[in-house]
């Protein structure tokens, strides 16, 4: 299985995880959503962080902390 990512991503310090940022629908017209998966066969998703639709700006960046701990997430507003 191939993770499709629409922005930037990661993957955690000790490389268990990857978090990507992707499109928030399936038109891929919004890219807002930031999604962790755990890397290996089978991946799979462990968690999303979406703002809604309330919100206009999109997941810019993102960063893990050293320990693997915490995900930092950028928006543009």
């Amino acid at each position: 299985r191939t993770l499709q990512t629409a922005g930037p991503g990661a993957f955690s310090p000790d490389g268990k995880l990857y978090a990507g940022i992707h499109a928030i629908d399936p038109g891929r017209t919004a890219v807002g959503c930031v999604s962790v998966w755990r890397v290996g066969v089978p991946a799979a998703r462990v968690g999303t962080v979406a703002r809604g639709k309330a919100f206009f700006e999109r997941a810019a960046a993102l960063a893990w902390s050293p320990d693997g701990k915490a995900l930092a997430v950028a928006y543009g507003d």
